[in-house]
């Protein structure tokens, strides 16, 4: 197994692509999981159609991995899928959680996105993730941001009684009116700023899902307008 990693000296992306089709252990160009056969004829030959990795050769020809669940059945007694909901915050911080909604607006909830990995540790090494993401982006419900007349792009602040962090405004109907959804992690600002330092006694782990805070708009941002889309993110093929 260690043989297969001694000759890794990838430098850039497309490196990495040209040598995960193939894997090398002593017989050159045998193929592998991953993506197995895709050249990059075959990636313009489907354009926008692509194919769903890890992909396999069947006959010499590379074959897609179906999604789980594409037929919409779930290994489970209804066949229907279960959404199972989280604890809430034990009884001492949710009284806290109370105090803090009577005086802000806003129940931010926050969390990953598929498009950059976690917290940006690596694609910020990458010049079209870090440019197409130069902010933490605070989706907003578009009726809410209309109130305090924000626009997407624009620049605000989002605080609370605890602290406050710069975002980039991103207006949505994937969230909720009164409830946002802001990039957890971004190394040009946290949401880890508003969350309180109260811990549960059995578990010393702070609730750091969701706090309530104020969204206040700064300003326009026209280069990030003039660069990146504000298109709808949770819309489906």
């Amino acid at each position: 197994m260690a043989s297969k990693f001694l000759d890794y000296d990838w430098e850039t992306a497309e490196d990495v692509f040209i040598h995960a089709r193939y894997q090398y252990d002593g017989r050159q160009n045998d193929p592998m999981e991953g993506y197995a056969g895709v050249t990059y004829d075959l990636l313009r030959q489907w354009g926008n159609e692509g194919i769903q990795t890890p992909t396999r050769l069947v006959n010499g020809t590379p074959v897609g991995t179906v999604r789980m669940h594409e037929d919409g059945v779930f290994y489970t007694a209804t066949g229907k899928a279960r959404f199972v909901p989280a604890p809430r915050p034990w009884p001492a911080y949710g009284a806290k959680l109370k105090r803090q909604q009577s005086n802000h607006r806003f129940w931010v909830n926050n969390g990953r996105a598929n498009h950059i990995w976690q917290t940006l540790y690596h694609h910020q090494r990458i010049p079209y993730f870090w440019e197409h993401n130069p902010f933490p982006f605070i989706e907003m419900h578009p009726e809410d941001a209309d109130q305090l007349e924000i626009n997407s792009g624009d620049l605000v602040q989002v605080s609370n009684d605890v602290g406050s962090v710069e975002a980039m405004a991103y207006l949505t109907k994937a969230v909720k009116r009164g409830h946002t959804f802001m990039l957890f992690g971004h190394p040009a600002g946290s949401v880890g700023n508003l969350v309180s330092d109260h811990v549960d006694p059995d578990t010393t782990i702070p609730y750091y899902k969701g706090v309530w805070a104020d969204v206040q708009r700064i300003g326009t941002m026209p280069q990030w307008r003039d660069r990146m889309t504000f298109l709808p993110r949770n819309v489906a093929k």
